[in-house]
């Protein structure tokens, strides 16, 4: 079966056929790869049904903890910060550029500031609470789970029930958006980023991290990829196609490009579903395969596991 593109119309080919290798959720789903050169994306055809999704979600781990550094709030802010602004610097350095951009992009690239960042599945308010230590002064979050809503309330944290393409927020309300890891779970992208746009201040910025369909992980582990993840990652972007939804929904791209921060992850529980063998590591010896697999990603324009990109609705 082949069909359309749903993000852009051009025709599509047959790419593979996926279980859930990670999850264990029933049942397999082709996806298609986009042709066109400007887009490129992946998807699953027949997109699943929301019964097969809320099967597929219902062992997930999107509500737990989402963990992170011990570092202090403003140490954290520093090197989030450095990871974002100077990472073709940072990135020669060992240890230090794989750890400033790990915690940049786990904070949304954006520079710690007085004003409302708002995330977009936030969960159970772990991530927010984060980013209020790091400097943001307000923090809000959507996520359509409500017992995690109920959860982050429990904290004390500001959430509230909601998608990417249905934000609970009036117009022209917030300074920053992100997406962590989120935008490859919506059935309507283009939709995501219209309400993006339209709840952000002028000069606001949108950031969105997601696997990237050309990464080298991809490429080596087939349909045991992590970043498949059938059948919940609806669409698998490009940059291209990332670029070409922020400027036909009238955002100016100012960072768009993959990071190799996830690559020694993903090349190890890609190869634990593949059934390569895996010894356990310690620690340190963790620590130095994340920074040999990312420094050796680091270089390449578009190969990295993941596309961190950064846009800004523009001024009138």
């Amino acid at each position: 079966m082949t069909s359309a593109c749903p993000l852009c119309g051009a025709p599509s080919k047959n790419l593979a056929v996926l279980v859930d290798h990670f999850f264990g959720s029933p049942g397999e789903w082709a996806y298609q790869r986009c042709t066109s050169a400007v887009c490129g994306v992946a998807f699953p055809l027949p997109a699943p049904t929301d019964a097969e999704l809320a099967t597929a979600y219902s062992t997930y781990y999107t509500h737990e903890d989402s963990g992170g550094t011990s570092l202090p709030g403003r140490i954290e802010a520093h090197l989030s910060t450095l990871g974002a602004r100077a990472y073709g610097k940072m990135r020669h350095f060992p240890v230090i550029g794989w750890l400033a951009e790990q915690i940049a992009w786990e904070l949304g690239g954006l520079k710690p500031r007085d004003g409302l960042i708002v995330d977009i599945g936030a969960g159970d308010g772990a991530r927010l609470k984060r980013l209020r230590h790091s400097g943001w002064t307000q923090v809000a979050g959507v996520e359509p789970d409500p017992q995690a809503v109920k959860a982050a309330r429990a904290a004390s944290i500001d959430v509230n029930v909601g998608s990417a393409e249905a934000v609970p927020m009036g117009d022209n309300s917030a300074d920053a958006v992100l997406m962590h890891h989120v935008i490859e779970h919506v059935r309507d992208p283009r939709k995501a980023f219209v309400e993006a746009h339209r709840i952000l201040k002028p000069g606001g910025e949108l950031s969105i991290v997601t696997p990237n369909i050309n990464s080298i992980g991809r490429e080596r582990w087939g349909g045991f990829w992590r970043g498949f993840e059938a059948p919940r990652h609806l669409t698998i972007f490009t940059l291209a196609a990332l670029d070409m939804l922020a400027r036909d929904t009238g955002f100016e791209v100012t960072c768009n490009r993959s990071s190799a921060r996830s690559a020694a992850w993903v090349d190890e529980v890609s190869g634990q579903a593949a059934g390569a063998t895996s010894i356990p590591l310690g620690r340190l010896a963790r620590l130095r395969r994340a920074d040999k697999a990312f420094r050796a990603q680091a270089g390449t324009s578009d190969r990295g596991e993941e596309i961190v990109f950064v846009a800004r609705k523009p001024h009138v």
